[in-house]
């Protein structure tokens, strides 16, 4: 195994000449773009080196800087502003999805499953991972009904998967559920699910025969 010392001297001095030549050529070009009368006047509110103002006083300290703000503070401004009206929307989304996997647990619990051998769905959705998310939603949106038992149209079908997806975003998830290849499942059952939806009607108004 060749070390370090194989390699040639004259190599070496080349490429750290090189190497020297470069961070030259880099700390000229800083200073000459720094020193153009046409950007100095940019930063002349940034204090340099040799500037006596870069000093604090302990008496300023109290006045210069606001006090420390809490992670939760932190958290509040990192997230996006929504709407009163979409956050009562998303609420409704997470609640729904809530209501339909322990009713889907409730159900497989009882052997309602014509037979066939059906998962528990035990997490909740914030805690779903990326291929649980896809599989849980995929069914969602197949089962989830209107309280009065009718099928949603298929307009509210993708409302609640984007809903669902605004969530996620807001604590902190940036899932695309519906362009990210590893959400295929769900989006597939979505486009499906829509065309049928279409196919009977399902949100569609009819005009009154007069």
């Amino acid at each position: 195994m060749d070390s370090d010392d194989d390699f040639p001297v004259s190599s070496q001095s080349v490429i750290n000449q090189e190497y020297s030549d470069t961070l030259l050529t880099q700390e000229d070009n800083f200073n000459m773009y720094f020193n153009d009368e046409k950007i100095k006047h940019i930063y002349s509110d940034i204090s340099s080196d040799n500037d006596e103002t870069v000093e604090i006083k302990p008496a300023e300290v109290d006045t210069r800087f606001a006090s420390p703000i809490t992670d939760d503070e932190m958290s509040s401004l990192m997230k996006k502003i929504i709407p009163g009206t979409t956050e009562k929307k998303i609420s409704w989304a997470c609640r729904l999805f809530e209501s339909w996997r322990k009713a889907r647990n409730d159900k497989i619990r009882q052997g309602d499953t014509s037979g066939h051998q059906l998962s528990f769905i035990t997490r909740e959705l914030d805690f779903l991972n990326d291929d649980e998310l896809s599989y849980c939603l995929s069914r969602f949106i197949v089962e989830t009904r209107k309280a009065d038992g009718n099928e949603y149209p298929p307009k509210t079908l993708r409302q609640l998967v984007l809903l669902i997806q605004m969530h996620l975003n807001n604590i902190g998830r940036p899932v695309k559920l519906l362009s990210d290849p590893i959400f295929n499942e769900l989006r597939n059952t979505l486009d499906n699910s829509m065309k049928i939806g279409a196919s009977k009607g399902n949100g569609l108004l009819t005009k009154q025969v007069v």
